[in-house]
């Protein structure tokens, strides 16, 4: 699709103009212009505000999960929370099934991450896979 204001737009760049605006925000933040350094756009950017179809975000949610919480615990681990040690278990949160639910405490391990449930909180898995924490109501 062609955007008419967009092809405008992009005419009415010329060098000339776009050394202008970089001078103008240049003076505006240091005060003087550097003449002897030559200018070089590094970054670019460009936002557009339209209207996209509706995608389903479901799709972003990653790979296959398991069938249950337990097929998903791979050990266990003593951990020293509010002055108490515990015996916790350990849970390749990747996998996680939807509407998993986790008590802490509890480590959620991935390959760039680790999840520490504090005890008196649990995790839900919601249906993109994310984690959400909720104290324990007693």
């Amino acid at each position: 699709m062609q955007w008419p204001c967009l092809s405008q737009m992009i005419a009415s760049l010329t060098i000339d103009v776009i050394r202008g605006a970089f001078e103008k925000s240049y003076l505006k933040s240091y005060s003087r212009l550097l003449k002897e350094i030559p200018i070089r756009i590094l970054n670019l950017r460009l936002s557009v505000i339209g209207k996209r179809p509706q995608i389903d975000v479901k799709m972003l949610a990653s790979g296959p999960r398991s069938e249950s919480v337990e097929v998903c615990r791979i050990a266990e681990q003593k951990i020293f929370a509010n002055g108490i040690w515990y015996d916790a278990a350990i849970y390749e949160r990747l996998k996680l099934p939807e509407g998993s639910k986790i008590s802490g405490p509890a480590l959620l391990v991935q390959p760039d991450a680790t999840i520490y449930i504090d005890p008196g909180l649990y995790a839900i898995v919601d249906d993109l896979g994310n984690i959400i924490m909720k104290q324990e109501v007693t």
